[in-house]
């Protein structure tokens, strides 16, 4: 084995959770502001409909056809950049529960 065969790599951190905020999202889009506790977000969808979210100012909206979607009990870890400040969410129907904790680490 040559040095240019071994990788190193760090471990991923756990993820520490800060503060959490929940948004009802439905069919019509709605935003809410982001907890400032960590540079690492973890978005729960807690509903049973897939979810479309978007991150941006104080006036982000998410659109069904092009937000990123988030799968019914699913969750997923954001690193926020730049000016995100906030999350809109949105659903094709029915309303689903979204959780959004801030916190450190990566998994």
């Amino acid at each position: 084995m040559s040095k240019a065969d071994i990788v190193i790599s760090t471990p991923p951190a756990l993820f520490k959770p800060g503060t959490t905020v929940s948004i009802d999202a439905g069919v019509a889009t709605a935003n809410i502001a982001l907890p400032n506790s960590g540079r690492t977000l973890r978005i729960a969808n807690v509903g049973t409909v897939a979810v479309f979210i978007e991150f941006g100012d104080v006036s982000v909206a998410a659109v069904v056809a092009t937000s990123m979607p988030i799968l019914p009990g699913s969750v997923e870890l954001f690193d926020r950049v730049g000016p995100t400040g906030y999350v809109a969410a949105i659903t094709a129907s029915s309303t689903a529960r979204v959780s959004i904790t801030a916190g450190l680490g990566t998994e």
